[in-house]
């Protein structure tokens, strides 16, 4: 039997028909394009132009008041406490007050590796180890007291080392030997020792310290059963002080023996500064 192909009609849409460009020899039109007179020109040259404007702006308004404008030369002061006023009674009435050591810990120059242990006073508990908030104050022949405190409240800017040693204010506190007789006592101040992390100190490191420095700040005669208050000095608030009280030098040394448990629940006994109303004057 003899079959005739017969071609099968083209349904391919408007839609699938190969794309002609449009070309000036096809004679259509060309694409759109934008001139100096469409719309977005207009908008993106007036944006740009306000942008212009507004530097200028800013440029002549500094311009003015750097060379129109006398500004005083600044103060030397210092900027008070944030914390002053909060109070709605006003500022304090008190004439001075008690600091209590952040950091008091011991250095022996015998032994200048050694470090003396931290928190020898934490019990346990049903809720794990507690360590009181109580500082050893030391004196040996060898062994010296470091302590570190930091000032606080605007005003108060007088400070003098303060030793309280009546055993009857100790409340029960745990002392062990106090001098029975006046006592000298050197106090060393440490120019840029830092901060000293409890439990890490030892006579080296101290003394190792790079950018400290050592100033004797006065002798004190430690009384017994009363209280010692030394030399007054400036203290800004907000600094770090560090203070070494070490026992004076023979034959007075031999017979250095004082050793407590200072309770900063306690302001009536211990080892302390005591922070007076006063101005460090501004040079």
């Amino acid at each position: 039997m003899n079959s005739e192909y017969i071609p099968l009609k083209d349904t391919a849409s408007d839609e699938e028909q190969e794309f002609i460009p449009a070309t000036r020899e096809s004679g259509l039109s060309t694409p759109p394009h934008y001139s100096g007179e469409s719309p977005e020109f207009r908008r993106c040259l007036m944006s740009f132009g306000a942008l212009i404007i507004l530097f200028l702006c800013t440029l002549a308004n500094t311009l003015h008041l750097t060379f129109h404008v006398n500004i005083p030369a600044p103060i030397p002061t210092r900027q008070p406490s944030i914390y002053m006023g909060l109070s709605p009674e006003g500022p304090s009435s008190e004439e001075s007050f008690t600091l209590f050591p952040v950091v008091l810990t011991q250095i022996d120059s015998s032994s200048k590796a050694h470090i003396f242990k931290e928190d020898v006073k934490q019990t346990s508990s049903a809720f794990g180890t507690v360590w009181p908030d109580i500082r050893h104050f030391q004196l040996r022949s060898t062994i010296s007291s470091v302590a570190q405190f930091r000032p606080v409240d605007y005003g108060y800017e007088s400070c003098a080392l303060t030793f309280m040693l009546n055993p009857e204010a100790a409340h029960g506190g745990d002392v062990q030997s106090l001098p029975s007789l006046p006592h000298p006592v050197d106090v060393y101040i440490h120019h840029g020792a830092g901060p000293i992390a409890p439990g890490s100190l030892s006579y080296n490191k101290l003394y190792g310290r790079r950018g400290s420095n050592r100033r004797l700040l006065e002798t004190i005669a430690v009384l017994p059963n009363t209280t010692t208050k030394g030399e007054t000095f400036p203290c800004a608030p907000g600094s770090l002080i560090t203070l070494e009280v070490s026992c004076r030098a023979p034959p007075q040394r031999d017979q250095c023996d004082i050793d407590f448990w200072h309770d900063p629940r306690n302001n009536k006994f211990g080892f302390m500064i005591t922070q007076s109303k006063g101005f460090i004057p501004v040079s």
